[in-house]
């Protein structure tokens, strides 16, 4: 990947995203993605419905699959552990439920 993860998803959530919170009311099926990460190595998968700039971080909601499938909150600082690991595809509505 040409950009660090830190950049590309930094710029992701200038050009799309959603301040966390905003698609509460909105059943999971329905909620626009922004961006899908995988790790095929670790078996993972988060897929960001929301994104929110909160200082030198970046605040996700989304659907995270790893050992358990769960949607919550998750953090840039939180993937860049594994950012080695993940690879990205930048698009909205690339996930089909």
């Amino acid at each position: 990947m040409a950009n660090s993860l830190k950049e590309s998803l930094t710029n992701l959530t200038l050009a799309f995203g959603k301040s966390v919170g905003s698609t509460e009311d909105i059943a999971e099926t329905d909620k626009e993605v922004m961006a899908r990460l995988r790790s095929n190595i670790l078996g993972w998968e988060w897929i960001i419905y929301e994104a929110e700039i909160q200082g030198d971080d970046i605040l996700f909601f989304g659907r995270v699959k790893g050992w358990e499938s769960e949607v919550g909150y998750f953090t840039l600082e939180n993937l860049e552990v594994s950012e080695a690991y993940i690879t990205l595809d930048f698009a909205q509505n690339l996930y089909e439920q």
